[in-house]
């Protein structure tokens, strides 16, 4: 049964508090693991197959302590009903301006790594379903477009800096409104374990507070967030260029066969 689910949005230090926990010996599903193990079940939800109680049961059956990022983050009140003894944590940062400071860096980041190469994962079926069922409806959902993903990268659109802000603002002004005082933490993990040891009511373990991806570096977010998912699209995407580049050899020869058979008729 899931004991805390981290509703904070992403760039609020959920990478670190995610760490954090795995210290204090949770065991949890962050980005990466939705990727590897709830990739099917989210893509069930997002396509209208399953409810989120489904999706609670299956994190249930993979006996996960903790829940961080997306899409669970969104979906904290349904899954807080759910597991009615579970405590929720709100990350944030200092102020709205720094939040969106940081997920343009990350995002632009993000391009930068992998480009227009975003669109050879249409060429994988894993890749595009993942896109089309999990990755592009949780954008949505959040944010309203998918002006930051790679495949769309409409970062000088003049709206964006409102709508994310509102959508940031709207997040966690819903969470403090409602999640019962009792059972929720606002934390800034520049904060460190003050705060969550004492929310938590654990001792402070020997090991300092793990600042992962400060600063929005991505080579250690990617490294950190889903290879797993990101190697099984390279594969997919290396097997379709070696067929691509094997086919006009295949119907050379198909052809060839033919002609040498009418031939010896």
């Amino acid at each position: 049964m899931v004991k805390i689910i981290c509703a904070g949005f992403q760039k609020t230090g959920t990478k670190s508090l995610s760490r954090a926990l795995e210290i204090l010996g949770y065991k949890v599903y962050d980005a990466g693991e939705v990727y590897m193990y709830m990739r099917n079940t989210w893509m069930d939800f997002f396509k209208g197959k399953i409810t989120i109680e489904d999706v609670c049961r299956e994190y249930d059956r993979q006996k996960v302590d903790v829940v961080v990022d997306g899409p669970a983050n969104y979906f904290w009140e349904e899954m807080s009903k759910y597991w009615p003894d579970a405590k929720v944590i709100l990350t944030m940062r200092d102020n709205e301006d720094k939040w969106y400071e940081s997920i343009v860096k990350f995002y632009k980041g993000i391009v930068r790594w992998v480009g227009k190469l975003a669109y050879l994962g249409y060429l994988t079926p894993y890749g595009y379903l993942t896109e089309k069922h999990l990755t592009l409806p949780y954008h949505m959902l959040v944010f309203g477009n998918c002006n930051f993903h790679p495949l769309v990268q409409d970062f000088d659109n003049v709206n964006n800096e409102s709508i994310y802000k509102r959508k940031y603002r709207e997040h966690n002004a819903y969470v403090n409104r409602y999640c019962p005082k009792e059972r929720l933490l606002v934390m800034n993990v520049k904060d460190g374990w003050a705060p969550l040891i004492k929310f938590l009511e654990l001792k402070q373990p020997d090991a300092e507070f793990p600042f992962r991806n400060k600063g929005g570096q991505v080579n250690e977010l990617m490294e950190d967030m889903m290879p797993a998912h990101t190697n099984r699209c390279k594969l997919e995407v290396g097997l379709v260029l070696v067929l691509i580049f094997l086919l006009p050899f295949a119907v050379s020869y198909y052809l060839n066969f033919i002609v040498q058979s009418y031939k010896l008729q």
